[in-house]
């Protein structure tokens, strides 16, 4: 599709605002009939043309509310929202735990992987080699 005209942006934003064919018609510009037309032919006449807009536009509004769905969806509003969630009254309490625990899984507050690639390396170390005998830790013992 060619790139759409500056009306027929207008018309798109004016659709994903309201979702109205005849709205967004109207809100962008396009002339239906002016004054001396009958209301429901400016209505038809606008509904038509919001109908021709959205055949053309279906890609470009697809895509625009798929972006839409994903701006919004940001680990800070999922953040709010479980705060929200957990603060709020008259809320169960069990969910208000599982708010409370998915914030705190977000921040890697209850880890169940512990961190151990140290430890390991320390009894790699001592393993590796486990026929070798460690020196003896007591002195030689002397004689009278």
């Amino acid at each position: 599709m060619k790139k759409p005209t500056l009306k027929q942006e207008r018309w798109q934003k004016a659709y994903l605002a309201t979702g109205n064919l005849t709205k967004a018609t109207i809100a962008a510009g396009y002339n239906i009939g002016g004054k001396g037309g009958k209301p429901e032919n400016r209505a038809n006449i606008a509904k038509e043309i919001g109908r021709e807009n959205l055949r053309k536009l279906a890609t470009n509004i697809a895509e625009a509310r798929k972006e839409e769905h994903l701006t919004w969806l940001t680990p800070e509003y999922i953040l709010n929202s479980l705060r929200d969630l957990a603060e709020g009254k008259n809320i169960p309490i069990r969910s208000k735990i599982a708010a409370l625990e998915l914030m705190g899984k977000s921040l890697a507050l209850f880890t169940d992987k512990h961190e151990m690639s140290q430890r390991i390396a320390e009894i790699t170390a001592e393993i590796s080699v486990p026929w070798q005998e460690k020196p003896s830790q007591q002195e030689p013992s002397q004689e009278k």
